[in-house]
């Protein structure tokens, strides 16, 4: 069974042809700081596809169009906290449009080399940032598919 519209989001890996991983850092008024994250956006428009809310968040916050989107994974956030479903989503083949962010949003756009990403954690780390721990399981599942595919971006 699906969730509702407003209980269901998207998080998307996306990745540039250079091989950089897009990151948002974001105010998030549960903890009152910025976390660093994966672009994403609630299933909150009735009739939108999990991949049509996609492709428009991800060019709300980032700014890219994706021209390929894959779903990498899907369920349950935390199953045991709340009933909150999410869609993982390979965004390729970028094109640059513009960002539309939401009223009340600012989000500033991190482009991190996946070959340096690990590093840029270890970083964000010592610095006591917060960091969305998705990041890594999931950059690495994206890289999977891409070498899976012969695509380098």
């Amino acid at each position: 069974m699906l969730p509702a519209p407003g209980a269901g989001a998207v998080l998307m890996v996306a990745i540039t042809p250079e091989g950089d991983l897009l990151l948002a850092r974001q105010f998030r008024p549960p903890f009152d700081d910025s976390v660093v994250e994966f672009p994403a956006g609630l299933i909150d428009r009735d009739g939108e596809s999990p991949e049509q809310v996609a492709a428009r968040e991800l060019e709300e916050e980032t700014g890219y169009r994706p021209g390929r989107l894959e779903l990498l994974a899907e369920g349950p956030v935390s199953p045991g906290l709340g009933s909150e479903y999410i869609w993982v989503y390979l965004a390729a083949d970028l094109a640059e449009g513009r960002t539309r962010p939401e009223e009340g949003e600012e989000i500033e756009l991190l482009r991190v080399p996946l070959a340096g990403l690990d590093a840029q954690i270890a970083e964000w780390s010592r610095q006591r940032q917060l960091i969305d721990p998705k990041i890594p399981g999931f950059a690495r599942l994206a890289q999977e598919a891409l070498a899976g595919r012969g695509a380098g971006g």
